[in-house]
């Protein structure tokens, strides 16, 4: 198993490179799911200017250069300074 299986965290693996790369990526979706208030879950087109934090659950007919290519009903996080997408646990 190369994951949590809740909320699908990386696990760190003995031989793995860059280590710090996944327990960051398993930070900040601990972050956006522990913490979440989402701000829509209607908006179809992807802020121009997010603030730091934001999230969205993400509509059927969404838009956007990020937003485009995740699935509905997942969740649209703007995390240090990109966009992270998150299936809802």
């Amino acid at each position: 198993m190369e994951s949590t299986p809740r909320l699908a965290l990386p696990y760190l693996l003995p031989n793995q490179a860059q280590k710090h790369l996944t327990v960051n990526e398993s930070l900040q979706a601990l972050d956006v799911m522990t913490g979440l208030s989402a701000r829509s879950r209607t908006q179809s087109a992807q802020p121009v200017a997010p603030d730091q934090g934001d999230a969205y659950i993400l509509p059927a007919r969404k838009t956007g250069p990020h937003w485009a290519n995740f699935t509905a009903n997942n969740i649209a996080a703007f995390v240090d300074e990109t966009w992270i997408e998150l299936p809802p646990a």
